[in-house]
């Protein structure tokens, strides 16, 4: 990533960030990975993200499942570290952003 890449990036962190705290929808979908059992598991942190697995009737999302959502123009953020997100081709979330 670049530094031109990383300034867009943040900037649209930053939105993120007020818009969740305005409580306005958004087409994105927040997650985390976590390791259970020595696999990665992703769960969904937001509000579409958990509607997305409501619908596939499961408490996490699969990669296919976030392919689906990604294909549907939803842009998929991973907490946590970086290695996290790159594994599922999601962008990484930027902690502490002001508004």
């Amino acid at each position: 990533m670049d530094q031109h890449d990383l300034k867009r990036y943040h900037a649209a962190a930053e939105r993120l960030d007020r818009a969740v705290r305005k409580n306005e929808p958004t087409n994105i979908v927040v997650v985390e990975v976590r390791q259970v059992y020595g696999n990665d598991t992703v769960y969904p942190v937001n509000a579409a993200g958990k509607q997305f697995a409501a619908i596939a009737g499961q408490r996490t999302l699969t990669r296919a499942v976030i392919g689906r959502i990604k294909g549907l123009g939803y842009k998929v953020v991973v907490q946590g570290p970086q290695v996290y997100a790159d594994s599922i081709g999601a962008i990484p979330a930027v902690t502490g952003a002001q508004p």
